[in-house]
């Protein structure tokens, strides 16, 4: 995947705030699917939901490095701007995820994405609740597995004279 890619994947994050419902409490943090899991969902049910973070870096400084010839010196000047501004706003909701991961509320990974500031774990009801009170977090919504329906219709390719190492 290109850089460019995963700048305009990152994005593309931005459009999903405009699938939130503010009509009910913290609402307007949830998008669409996160509502009606939390309508439905068993107190012990997890689900998998990537939060963004309120803090964002700004858009324009991005189109300030396309000033940079080489994509070298770009790519390592962004990465590292964008590491550093989301390690200290992210560290506070992982805390948060860690203690709640401890009472059983959270399992799996919690995942720390710097490419725009969201972090990702399985939790239940009652965390996703929580964290539309944080004024940390701006948005959660839902973050569909994917990878076996995936691979399940991808075609088989079987590789024919393959050098091999040994």
């Amino acid at each position: 995947v290109g850089f460019l890619a995963i700048l305009c994947w990152a994005s593309s994050l931005s459009a999903l705030q405009g699938a939130r419902s503010p009509t009910t409490p913290g609402g307007e943090k949830l998008d669409a699917s996160v509502l009606e899991y939390l309508a439905t969902a068993a107190p012990d049910e997890f689900l998998p939901v990537d939060v963004v973070l309120a803090e964002q870096s700004q858009a324009e400084w991005i189109g300030a490095m396309a000033a940079l010839t080489s994509k070298t010196d770009r790519r390592e000047l962004v990465t590292s701007i964008l590491k550093s501004a989301v390690a200290s706003s992210q560290d506070p909701l992982v805390r948060f995820l860690e203690a709640r991961r401890a009472e059983g509320r959270v399992r799996g990974r919690v995942q720390q994405l710097w490419i725009h500031n969201v972090v990702a774990s399985q939790m239940t009801s009652s965390v996703i609740r929580e964290l539309v009170a944080r004024p940390d977090v701006a948005l959660v919504h839902y973050d569909p597995p994917r990878g076996a329906e995936v691979l399940a219709s991808a075609p088989v390719v079987q590789a024919r004279n393959v050098p091999t190492c040994g």
